[in-house]
């Protein structure tokens, strides 16, 4: 007759049910370990491979009528709880606690409970050996029926640089129709040839004098002379012509004015 010894696969999943009673009052206390054993004499396997797949509690207790689950341990108890059965009530089952707590089986046997039965239970998955042969039984999942997920190595792409020319007659961006028109105005920033005529005079003058200063922050610097500056202000809507205001030594004309500047030098030394 072989020996097979059975424990749970995962910690946490073995579990002692004892059964306390008063007269005609139930008290259910339970106790969870990190790791469970029991054995038992078979010459056939005694559990089912369903039982060690799939089971919330596997009584570890009769098999059939001569054969039963002896237990070899419990290691580390881990959690404990108590629930009221037949007849119990909030203040007997908090009163029991109390003893325990104080004094284990002696001090809730000196209330007069009793412990009748002891009852354990495992949680699946489970692992079942024979250890006169040594062959295992596994509740854990066969890994040859997992779909596993298939990873292909990622294909290198080398990359191609083409060198690029480009051809300063193409008409670029007209079509064929439009490739001879000739381009009077070089966008954005050199002199317009286009536009209302005060603007167009405007820029003239101040590109008739490449001698400018930097540009100044209007909050923190004011010229130092009356006149009239080129300027960046919130209420110009000229761009990309230039926007010009007048200083009268104490405020702007414009009064959003974000920046100044002017001519670097006076037109009228030569």
């Amino acid at each position: 007759m072989a020996t097979w010894e059975l424990s749970t696969a995962y910690k946490k999943s073995s579990i002692e049910r004892q059964i306390w009673t008063n007269g005609d009052k139930v008290i259910y206390r339970e106790e969870g370990y990190r790791w469970g054993t029991f054995t038992i004499e078979s010459d056939t396997m005694p559990i089912t491979h369903e039982e060690l797949v799939e089971n919330d509690e596997y009584e570890v207790g009769y098999v059939d009528d001569d054969k039963y689950w002896e237990m070899v341990d419990l290691i580390d108890g881990c959690w404990a709880d108590t629930e009221k059965g037949r007849n119990c009530t909030d203040e007997d089952l908090e009163k029991f606690d109390e003893a325990w707590e104080e004094n284990y089986y002696e001090g809730v046997e000196e209330l007069g409970w009793s412990c009748d039965d002891t009852e354990y239970y495992l949680t699946g998955p489970l692992i079942l050996v024979n250890k006169d042969t040594g062959q295992e039984f596994s509740g854990l999942v066969d890994p040859a029926t997992v779909v596993h997920k298939l990873e292909f190595p990622e294909e290198k792409v080398e990359e191609t640089k083409t060198e690029v020319k480009l051809d300063p007659n193409a008409p670029w961006p007209w079509g064929p129709e439009l490739a001879n028109t000739v381009e009077t105005a070089k966008w954005p920033f050199d002199r317009p040839n286009e536009g209302p005529k005060e603007e167009v005079e405007e820029v003239e003058a101040v590109e008739g004098f490449t001698d400018l200063t930097d540009w100044h922050s209007a909050e923190h610097y004011y010229p130092t002379n009356p006149g009239r500056y080129q300027v960046n202000s919130y209420n110009s809507d000229k761009w990309p012509f230039p926007t010009f205001a007048e200083w009268n030594g104490k405020k702007w004309s414009d009064d959003k004015v974000i920046s100044w500047r002017g001519l670097a030098s006076d037109p009228g030394v030569k």
